[in-house]
């Protein structure tokens, strides 16, 4: 099994840490959505029809269904979030060999937003993402750099 071709949408039974190590909290599951690339309609002089450019990705919204976090921690909460699972809860389509059940380490950065901060769900707003099983990168995506590497390929 070679890490870098797993596909992973999504955390199952996380811990939240900062990272000094310090459990935030946990969350039953984080749903980790596709980013998407925006673009701008541009009609140059003598052009027929406009044409769209690339500029860069949207903002990426993550999802924490069941999340165990406090108020305080989700308005104070530290720049990055070391989020941690074991990767037979990442994965449905691929049997893991109990031997071969590597950590899987998500960092992340960002904020949660507003709203009812006892709802079953919270929406975290991605600006900075890393995705490692078992110390290999599986994604990094970094909004203000504009990078978005997946299984080592560069996908912008």
């Amino acid at each position: 099994m070679n890490p870098q071709s797993l596909q992973i949408q999504g955390l199952k039974n996380v811990e939240i840490r900062d990272t000094a190590g310090n459990l935030l909290g946990d969350a039953s599951e984080i749903n980790l959505p596709e980013p998407k690339r925006s673009f701008i309609e541009h009609k140059g002089l003598g052009m027929p029809s406009p044409i769209e450019l690339p500029v860069g990705l949207e903002k990426r919204v993550a999802i924490f269904v069941g999340a165990n976090i406090g108020t305080l921690g989700m308005l104070i909460h530290p720049p990055l979030l070391v989020c941690k699972c074991r990767l037979r809860d990442c994965v449905s389509n691929i049997s893991i060999n109990p031997s071969n059940d590597q950590e899987v380490s998500c960092e992340m950065a960002g904020n949660f937003s507003a709203g009812a901060p006892h709802s079953n769900q919270q929406q975290f707003s991605l600006h900075f993402l890393k995705l490692r099983v078992g110390g290999t990168e599986i994604e990094l995506f970094d909004l203000l750099s504009n990078i978005w590497r997946k299984g080592g390929r560069d996908l912008i």
